[in-house]
């Protein structure tokens, strides 16, 4: 079920724009689909993401390659050793790999 704030014809569009992705995509796990079909039903396209995500062309990229894109830096980060991490200046944080003063250079405080 869509959102109530989203207006009948953005439904139309959005369902139209769901089936057309499913065929364009391909393959995708019965999760992914429940994922996309959440996000589509709340008011999105699936051809956008809301991680601000791009392809090599610029092009923003896909909800489903968005979150295959991520498992895939889950995976990464996952196969790297402590002694790798200390070896490289390397901290996690939420899950994610980056190198030492990364994060403080963003300038932001952490929770």
């Amino acid at each position: 079920m869509f959102s109530e704030n989203i207006s009948a014809e953005m439904q139309e569009i959005l369902e139209l724009e769901l089936h057309r992705y499913k065929r364009e995509i391909g393959h995708m796990t019965k999760e992914e689909w429940n994922l996309l079909v959440d996000w589509v039903h709340s008011g999105h396209s699936p051809y956008m993401n809301g991680d601000g995500i791009f392809d090599d062309d610029g092009w923003p990229l896909d909800y489903i390659n968005t979150l295959r894109f991520w498992d895939a830096q889950k995976e990464s980060s996952d196969s790297i050793s402590e002694e790798q991490k200390k070896a490289a200046e390397i901290i996690e944080y939420d899950g994610f790999i980056f190198q030492e003063g990364f994060i403080e250079s963003l300038d932001i405080q952490l929770k």
